[in-house]
């Protein structure tokens, strides 16, 4: 992957979509939102595939009708955690230890990022 290559990973998509909605927790029909609080990406290119969770089609919509921000902040979720939380049961890593770093959360997903791209952990 080059530097400035935004991280792709069918397997992960497919993990984050075997997942219930982080809103409703149903299991049916979920999509895997790009979260675009991050500056990565840019207008009209989807983020990093790791910074992705669980949504169905409805809340997606109702969070592209709000806004990432505002829909996040209705319903009181640091998105930012769940990213790691998700990224870390993906790559069985414990996500306490990490979150008790003073990494910022940002660097915390980036090096999960790179882990995972690095192959050391399925997928």
């Amino acid at each position: 992957m080059q530097k400035n290559e935004i991280p792709r990973s069918r397997v992960y998509l497919d993990y984050i979509r075997s997942m219930p909605c982080l809103i409703t927790k149903s299991e049916h029909e979920i999509v895997a939102h790009h979260v675009h609080i991050f500056k990565d990406g840019g207008m009209g290119i989807k983020p990093s595939d790791f910074r992705t969770v669980p949504l169905t089609p409805l809340e997606h919509q109702r969070l592209h009708q709000m806004g990432e921000r505002s829909y996040w902040a209705k319903k009181n979720i640091d998105v930012e955690i769940v990213i790691i939380v998700l990224l870390c049961s993906f790559a069985k890593l414990d996500a306490t230890k990490l979150l008790c770093t003073s990494n910022t959360h940002v660097d915390i997903i980036k090096g999960l990022e790179r882990y995972i791209m690095e192959g050391k952990i399925r997928g």
